[in-house]
């Protein structure tokens, strides 16, 4: 692989800490600064709204964007930035992180709940930490929880499996992604690969050690590509599916985040998105 090539840069200003790209390439980030961005392919903000409390988490379903700050507000925007919600408020204890379905979202803290688009809450699971969105698949939600260490996988709101990861090099598991029946698990020293054919079973495809500080995990759309934000702290490492990393690039700061969309890759980079083509 030749590497990644950088084609815009923005500065936030604070930690971004999560991205979601929509099906046209618009890219939402979440930011510490208090505001939910939504840019276009070329880089131009076409969204800066305010929440005032530091936003943790964006996802991106149905023609909407879902940002959840640390206070318990969920703002919806479409596509193209316009403001659905100003604000729905459904508790601190589920805003750290989110993941937009086409029929509502789930939002996680100290517990998990799933809401509908209007803020009603359908369902709810208590958890010690989850700091990233979980992941979908099949009616089935993975959830990565780092104070317990382990791997929840729940449906229609209860528990039926769990992982545990106590024993392994790294208990803490920090993010989750699913991409054509696989489910990759990060740990803060190692990265994991799971067939979901069975999804309240999963099973260990292959594990790799190295992933260490690190803080997201997302699959490319053709799911042949793994991309881990924050190795080793600055970096931001590629795997491809078989588990042979394939690229490692080092930053001048954390990376915190990472998204990616056709060939592109946004990365959080300190206070600056970096966006590049892969």
């Amino acid at each position: 692989m030749s590497g990644l090539k950088q084609v815009w840069k923005y500065y936030i200003g604070d930690t971004i800490n999560d991205l979601a790209y929509s099906e046209t390439g618009h890219l939402g980030v979440a930011s510490d600064n208090g505001r939910a961005y939504i840019f276009d392919e070329t880089g131009s903000a076409i969204a800066r709204g305010r929440a005032y409390f530091g936003i943790k988490g964006v996802s991106f379903s149905n023609k909407r964007f879902g940002f959840v700050n640390e206070s318990g507000y969920v703002y919806l925007f479409s596509e193209d930035g316009k403001v659905i919600s100003k604000g729905l408020y459904i508790g601190d204890k589920y805003g750290m992180a989110i993941t937009m379905t086409p029929d509502g979202f789930i939002a996680c803290g100290t517990r998990c709940g799933y809401f509908d688009y209007s803020g009603k809450r359908i369902w709810d699971v208590p958890v010690k930490a989850v700091e990233n969105g979980p992941s979908y698949y099949q009616g089935y939600w993975y959830v990565a929880d780092w104070r317990l260490g382990e791997l929840l996988i729940i449906r229609d709101g209860k528990i039926i499996n769990k992982i545990d990861y106590i024993g392994e090099p790294s208990s803490v598991v920090v993010d989750t992604a699913i991409c054509d029946g696989y489910l990759v698990v990060l740990t803060l020293r190692q990265l994991y690969l799971y067939d979901i054919s069975n999804p309240e079973g999963p099973n260990l495809v292959w594990k790799v050690k190295g992933a260490c500080s690190a803080s997201q995990v997302t699959f490319d759309p053709s799911c042949k590509y793994i991309a881990v934000a924050g190795m080793g702290g600055n970096r931001l490492a590629i795997y491809d599916i078989d588990g042979n990393l394939v690229l490692d690039v080092k930053y001048g700061d954390r990376v915190t985040s990472v998204a990616w969309w056709g060939r592109k890759i946004a990365a959080g980079v300190g206070v600056h998105l970096i966006v590049s083509v892969f």
